[in-house]
Order: structure tokens, then sequence, then C-alpha cells
């Protein structure tokens, strides 16, 4: 299911609406990359992972979520991009 977030259109170099993706709960995260959730807390809270909280719920977009593992896999050399 694909959100749309409405934004102020008022703010500089933001855009009416952007495309946010599926939005995913920290148990479907955690499910995804097979850690426990208490490790995708602490990403979410340390800003490695980008997420927001929706009342006391943390969500983190699909987007995000695939940007960060494009972050850890190794490039041609054997280090991290």
């Amino acid at each position: 299911m694909a959100v749309r977030a409405r934004l102020n259109p008022l703010v500089p170099g933001i855009s009416a609406s952007v495309t946010l993706g599926e939005i995913l709960t920290i148990d479907d995260v955690a499910t995804y990359l097979k850690i426990p959730k208490k490790t995708v807390y602490k990403m979410t809270r340390s800003g490695e992972l980008r997420a927001f909280k929706a009342g006391k719920h943390w969500r983190v977009p699909q987007a995000e979520l695939d940007a960060w593992i494009l972050k850890q896999l190794p490039n041609a050399r054997g280090k991290q991009v």
C-alpha cells in the first residue's frame, strides 16, 4: 500500500506531496532483517535508520529501509559505501 504524505507547500524545496511507499512497523523491520526488535529500536533512536513516531509507535518508510540496506552493502573494493 503506497502512502502519500502532504507537506507544507510553503516550505522551500519541498514538493506538495511525496510518495513514501509502504510504511513498516518495528516488528516488520525486525522480521525482514531477522534481527531483534530491540536492535531496530536502537537504530531508529540513534538515527542510523530514519523513522518517525506515529503517537507512541515507530514507523519506518520502506524507502528508508531500502536506503539503509544499500548503505550496508560492500562496494567492489570490499568497503562499505
